[in-house]
């Protein structure tokens, strides 16, 4: 690949680790008990089913809604006064909730991003989740992938892939030409077309894709990899 590449950017999901629906409900069950916990500690009686409710009704927005915004929609939808100070409390209690939540990892990871780093390659998490960047970095740690340069949240920034913003943040952050990140994800549409769209080189990577019940796409725009350790071999 031309010209030198410089960083590496790594979708999240499907690609460094993965969860199934039991884990899913392992997470959601740590918001919500949070949720329910940092309320209680407010005066407020609300029952965790009626926050499940609420929680449930923001899953179409949950990717692209910072969490302060995410919890005082909640809130309110709860019959409560969302002031900042309860606001405060309670996004705190749900952005930490997860922390100690260890979601399952690819093992190609472990061996991949110490020799990009040892190589002098930067590497990034860029991801649309409802996870704010901070808490992705604990999942990280948790699963064992600790030297990441920056984490793109897609709920920290209010967008997701393939739209554009989310490339141009990382390469805000990042500090690096686009030409010179290359971008593996397992999805075609969201992480290979949505990188080179963005001014960015990509790799499909869709090993994990059937995991999450997506279908691999025919990709015929950017080299195809089934495992992350090749990728080595394509930056050289």
């Amino acid at each position: 690949m031309v010209p030198m590449i410089k960083a590496v950017s790594f979708d999240l999901w499907f690609t460094l680790i993965w969860e199934n629906q039991e884990d899913e409900r392992e997470y959601t069950k740590m918001r919500i008990e949070a949720i329910h916990n940092s309320l209680r500690e407010l005066g407020f009686n609300i029952s965790p089913d009626d926050i499940y409710s609420a929680y449930a009704e923001t899953k179409d927005f949950r990717l692209f809604t910072k969490v302060d915004e995410l919890m005082r929609i909640i809130i309110l939808s709860l019959g409560l006064n969302p002031d900042e100070e309860i606001v405060r409390k309670v996004a705190e209690a749900y952005d930490t909730s997860t922390d100690s939540f260890k979601p399952r990892v690819n093992e190609e990871a472990l061996d991949v991003i110490p020799e990009l780093r040892k190589a002098g390659v930067k590497v990034a998490i860029t991801t649309s989740t409802s996870f704010s960047g901070r808490a992705v970095r604990n999942l990280l740690k948790n699963a064992g992938i600790y030297d990441v340069d920056c984490v793109i949240s897609s709920s920290d920034i209010g967008c997701v892939k393939p739209q554009k913003k989310v490339f141009a943040s990382l390469v805000e952050e990042l500090k690096v030409n686009g030409e010179n990140i290359v971008h593996v994800g397992d999805s075609y549409i969201h992480d290979v077309v949505g990188a080179i769209n963005s001014g960015l080189k990509a790799v499909y990577y869709p090993k994990l894709a059937e995991l999450r019940g997506s279908k691999i796409a025919r990709c015929k725009i950017a080299p195809v990899i089934w495992n992350l350790k090749d990728l080595l071999h394509l930056i050289e």
